[in-house]
């Protein structure tokens, strides 16, 4: 029987996690008529992830292992695509446990043609919970519970979506995610979907358990974060959105920023046990935004407004297929 779903795991340098993973997908009920792979794709790790991958025995499904070299998950996820066998891609991250019936509930909709794509819940690993952690700020680290998704979008931890809207959507901007900006590789994607009039589902039925690095629960980590998704948030306004704000408001937001306003905003905003307060987060991700806006101005857009495709100064896209990837 043919293989239907490609599961597609981007890591790089956490070997020790992605063992726990591959783990937790071993334990996955798989239905008789959705035959399923699992695909790892390291990213340049220099941990032993290969030697994990090659000890694991997965006894419900095929596991290959696969090196891309290129820096930027994005890269990886459109290695990922170009590798996989399946109809359909269902995506998580190499810090994440996965429930029994986790194949079933994210593919039978797409499977079934009810869907073009499908997105479920993240939960963070109850270890990870602090009493300062906040709904709000919890939701910056991916805990996503179903009553926090008001519309579908893409979140890739926990997505899934059928090979064929390749077609028009054919693959994640490597400007974009972890190795590059930090954040919306997966969000981007997701909006280019709708825009292409793909169909995304959501299921509360399916959420997955995040076991994300203890480090990250630290000051420093949030703001780096907040910086993160400012200069992913800009890039997706000037070349997607091809959205501006006015010059003149961009430079006295940085120019306040600059002269210490920050630490002005921190000094007053931390007063309880949190590491960060969401004044001073909502600040630093502004002043991101502001100062990668500043450097775009001028920029030629990477895509034509709500552009499906990427098109590059020369002209041409950045679509990556199994043959050019083994080039």
């Amino acid at each position: 029987m043919n293989t239907v779903v490609s599961i597609i795991i981007c890591t790089r340098n956490r070997g020790d996690s992605l063992r726990e993973t591959l783990a937790s997908i071993s334990g996955c009920q798989i239905p008789a008529d959705l035959p399923a792979e699992l695909l790892v794709i390291d990213n340049g790790s220099t941990d032993g992830t290969k030697s994990v991958v090659q000890q694991t025995n997965m006894s419900n499904m095929p596991l290959r292992y696969t090196f891309e070299g290129q820096n930027g998950k994005c890269h990886a996820h459109n290695r990922g695509m170009a590798e996989a066998n399946g109809e359909v891609f269902l995506w998580t991250d190499d810090d994440v446990r996965v429930p029994a019936d986790w194949i079933e509930r994210m593919c039978r909709p797409i499977v079934s043609g009810e869907v073009d794509a499908m997105q479920s819940g993240i939960k963070m690993a109850p270890h990870l919970r602090k009493p300062w952690l906040t709904r709000a700020l919890a939701g910056i680290l991916l805990d996503w519970t179903p009553d926090r998704v008001e519309s579908p979008t893409l979140v890739g931890a926990n997505m899934a979506f059928a090979k064929q809207v390749r077609e028009r959507v054919p693959f994640f901007d490597p400007d974009l995610g972890p190795g590059a900006r930090g954040y919306y590789d997966d969000t981007l994607f997701g909006m280019q979907l709708v825009e292409a009039g793909y169909k995304i589902g959501f299921t509360p039925d399916a959420v997955v358990e995040h076991h994300f690095d203890e480090s990250r629960l630290q000051h420093l980590s949030f703001l780096v974060g907040a910086t993160a998704i400012g200069r992913s948030s800009a890039y997706v306004m000037h070349h997607w959105h091809h959205q501006t704000l006015p010059k003149l408001w961009l430079r006295l937001f940085y120019n306040l920023m600059k002269l210490g306003f920050a630490k002005f905003v921190r000094f007053f905003a931390s007063r309880d046990s949190a590491p960060i307060s969401l004044l001073e987060r909502e600040m630093t991700y502004r002043f991101a935004l502001c100062r990668e806006l500043i450097r775009f101005r001028g920029e030629p857009r990477h895509y034509v407004r709500h552009g499906l495709v990427r098109i590059d100064a020369d002209g041409s896209s950045m679509i990556r297929t199994r043959e050019t990837c083994q080039a």
